[in-house]
């Protein structure tokens, strides 16, 4: 018999019935393989580009933290009249702005570093020597 069909008395065979069913196991087991593999690769390269993201994101901010606080000071010394930012001055307030902004946003900073230490040598004290866990914390 060539493929699957009927014999004479109208019946299928077990047997060629068997060998489909298991030939299209086999082309979903490997399909499925192939896409678990693809899935598998996007996923790792997603992560390692959100990180670099995130590192690129933190840079930029900073850089506009920075930049924000020339521009103040150039405004500082372009309003005609002012010498070094009289009080009450919009360039004094502004200033002043950045400053208590960069202040604040230092206290904030060492506050998350402290505590993401401290949670990270939490987790490496108790990964009982597991090296799995001993790299996440």
């Amino acid at each position: 018999m060539a493929g699957i069909g009927p014999d004479s008395a109208g019946q299928l065979d077990a047997r060629e019935v068997t060998t489909a069913m298991e030939d299209t196991r086999s082309v979903a087991r490997q399909r499925e393989g192939k896409e678990v593999k693809a899935m598998r690769r996007l996923h790792a390269l997603l992560r390692d580009v959100s990180g670099k993201a995130a590192m690129i994101n933190a840079g930029v901010g900073f850089i506009i933290v920075l930049m924000a606080r020339t521009i103040a000071g150039m405004l500082q010394d372009a309003i005609p009249g002012v010498s070094g930012g009289a009080e009450g001055s919009p360039a004094s307030e502004l200033n002043t702005l950045f400053n208590n902004l960069l202040n604040i946003g230092t206290g904030v900073a060492l506050a998350l570093c402290a505590l993401f230490i401290a949670w990270g040598a939490f987790l490496y004290m108790t990964a009982e020597g597991n090296p799995a866990r001993m790299e996440r914390g």
